[in-house]
């Protein structure tokens, strides 16, 4: 790989000689996010399916295990992450990686226009990440790609800088440039989206939508009166990892089953500490993706904690993943509306500031909570050609949890019953919007007021669902509708492919 990369010539648009174009395309590579073909060759080296050992890495039974990949000697079986070989990455990826401004300035290319069109809706409610995932340069894998845009130069800087309230991450806050810590990032992301598990609902792009719809929160008035650059960065990468590993299933059916991952965490919130130590087994398994390490005491700008900044971003995204687990909705919402009445939210939502105060670090780690878990359920919340593939996606990743456990001779879970949920898909979404979803939105707005848009396409959403009620419309004739609906090629792509009934 060293030799290959030495032997590179320079790009036309400036890019470092090991990203040379006609290195990519070798069997097995994905393109990159930037239309600029120049940084694609990183996809033959990547650390979740790289070239050069053809070694692939999967969750099974809630752990990391790496193994040939096809046509390689099977007689190796699988072996442990830790000891697979790793590809190191140059020194100045991080500064090679400018997906953001090649994206804006490819107007030659063929997808520019989508590309560009994906870019502008990110971080806002509007954003159809089916769209962004299907774009040919993310072949399905958007977490990854979102996290180069969000992440990458100058977008987050741009953000944070533009606010007032809050600067760039100090130089001092970690070791090392920042480019070294925007390095990790990249191929801590990469890694933990290679991670996700090729499921209806429970994937990298759900992981990605709940990415992008923390970065609308964070953009929100409020929360930018008290989240630090740090606390940004920790609510993004928590969002994209909540789910990593999920193989389907919900927690019900892993402890009704004694399975691997029930027994390991004593059925308690099993997928979501699963989840969790996922998310901080990558990094300790491979140091290039430990962008954690780097944090430094003398760097920790709004930290509203006594610990170490390692220690309190651990603390954080321990929280906030946990927190997603639906069983600790009732106790967290009432968390929330005793926040609401500390601060008399509903008169005065500008006092939030006080979450700055290291005194207050407990009260500001419940709203990051709460965002977090509402982040996680914004689909129902979503413009309705958005919201309608998410719930076709849903209902077929529990039917077929429910048909595993009709073979299994289980009984079968709430939700889970193809032949009982097909004719009245309209009253389970009526009933998840108006008791579930529509009343944490409104409880959120009282202090969020951008959240007005989140209720406003609930109240729309529900009278829709309400009038296919009204016309006894079955799973067949929603989804056939559906095409009517759905405005974007994303959507219509992956609803025609990996979305089909078993």
């Amino acid at each position: 790989a060293q030799a290959i990369l030495a032997q590179t010539a320079s790009c036309s648009c400036g890019a470092e000689p090991w990203e040379r174009a006609d290195l990519v395309g070798a069997p097995g590579t994905r393109p990159m996010l930037s239309p600029c073909s120049c940084v694609q060759i990183f996809r033959n080296a990547r650390y979740r399916d790289h070239e050069f050992d053809s070694w692939a890495e999967h969750v099974v039974d809630g752990e990391i295990v790496t193994h040939p990949a096809d046509g390689d000697d099977a007689s190796n079986t699988s072996r442990r992450l830790d000891t697979a070989p790793h590809i190191l990455l140059p020194a100045n990826y991080g500064q090679l990686v400018r997906h953001d401004a090649a994206l804006r300035s490819s107007a030659s290319n063929s997808n520019s226009k989508a590309c560009q069109a994906a870019l502008d809706e990110l971080g806002t409610w509007r954003m159809d990440v089916f769209a962004f995932a299907a774009l040919p340069q993310h072949d399905g894998h958007p977490l990854g790609a979102m996290v180069q845009c969000l992440f990458g130069e100058p977008r987050l800087a741009r953000r944070m800088q533009a606010t007032g309230l809050v600067g760039t991450l100090p130089a001092q806050a970690y070791r090392g440039t920042p480019e070294a810590f925007q390095s990790r990032i990249f191929r801590y992301m990469e890694s933990i989206d290679g991670l996700y598990s090729k499921v209806p609902y429970h994937s990298s792009t759900h992981a990605a939508d709940a990415m992008s719809t923390m970065e609308y929160f964070l953009s929100t008035n409020v929360l930018q009166s008290f989240c630090s650059t740090l606390d940004h960065i920790v609510c993004l990468i928590a969002a994209g990892v909540h789910d990593v590993g999920h193989p389907g299933r919900s927690n019900a059916f892993q402890i009704n089953t004694a399975s691997k991952i029930a027994l390991r965490y004593n059925d308690m919130s099993p997928l979501e500490n699963m989840h969790a130590a996922l998310s901080f087994e990558i990094m300790n398994r491979d140091e290039k993706c430990n962008w954690r390490s780097l944090l430094e005491a003398s760097g920790s700008e709004g930290i509203t904690s006594p610990l170490h900044p390692q220690s309190q971003v651990r603390k954080m995204m321990l929280s906030m993943v946990l927190a997603t687990d639906n069983a600790h909705h009732s106790r967290l919402m009432t968390k929330w509306r005793e926040l609401l009445e500390w601060q008399n939210l509903t008169v005065a939502p500008s006092e939030l500031r006080s979450l700055k105060r290291p005194e207050n670090a407990e009260k500001k780690q419940v709203v990051l909570d709460v965002v977090m878990h509402m982040a996680d359920i914004s689909n129902p919340a979503k413009p309705l050609n958005i919201a309608m593939p998410w719930t076709r996606a849903l209902l077929l990743e529990y039917w077929a949890q429910g048909d595993e456990e009709q073979r299994l001779g289980l009984p079968i879970s709430p939700l889970c019953s193809r032949s009982a949920g097909a004719p009245e898909v309209p009253k389970g979404q009526i009933d998840f919007i108006k008791f579930f979803v529509l009343p944490s939105y409104t409880s959120l707005a009282l202090a969020i007021s951008e959240s007005e848009e989140a209720v406003k396409h609930l109240n729309t959403n529900l009278e829709f669902w309400q009038s296919k009620q009204r016309e006894q419309a079955t799973f067949a004739q929603l989804f056939e509708e559906e095409e009517a609906l759905t405005e974007t090629p994303g959507q219509r792509v992956l609803a025609m492919s990996s979305m089909t009934p078993e």
